[in-house]
């Protein structure tokens, strides 16, 4: 038992959370996780904010807080219960994150079933940028509230109307 004076195996704790996450998503090519990335940063993600750099440089910063302005001013945010109910029938979606113990999500993207990942949640870091294929819309998670209500920690950004159809 670690009393809290003996220092915690970090690699041991990556290594038992990539062990949990494996089995349910496939892992994208680097190329193929970096174009996707790419496409995500260039239409949701205001590169001229004050933390971008530091986004850029692992300083402790998180996408969601760089949301363009008009994307900020239309997001809607909503609790995991309307998260399952609204998007149901969604499917194959990509999946990246920014926790900065598991980097691993930050370089590449995975596929996961969209209702597979909503029932292991709990395996997964928090911080979660959900798309599809499209890049048209985002769900994210974020380890945050997004408002007084503490439940309320998913934002949605769907500028085209594309995932509500």
């Amino acid at each position: 038992m670690n009393n809290g004076n003996e220092p915690i195996d970090l690699e041991a704790i990556k290594t038992e959370w990539m062990e949990g996450i494996k089995p349910l998503t496939r892992q994208l090519e680097f190329t193929e996780s970096q174009a996707l990335r790419k496409q995500i940063v260039t239409k949701f993600i205001d590169t001229t904010h004050e933390y971008y750099p530091q986004y850029c440089y692992n300083y402790g910063c998180f996408l969601w807080d760089m949301l363009k302005k008009e994307l900020y001013d239309i997001r809607l945010i909503a609790n995991t219960d309307f998260i399952r109910r609204r998007y149901k029938d969604l499917q194959s979606v990509y999946l990246q994150w920014d926790f900065h113990m598991l980097h691993l999500g930050r370089e590449y993207v995975f596929e996961v079933d969209f209702n597979t990942l909503l029932a292991n949640l709990n395996r997964f870091p928090q911080d979660l940028y959900i798309f599809d294929n499209t890049t048209s819309w985002l769900i994210i998670q974020t380890h945050e509230p997004q408002n007084a209500n503490d439940f309320d920690n998913w934002i949605i950004v769907d500028p085209d109307g594309k995932l509500s159809k």
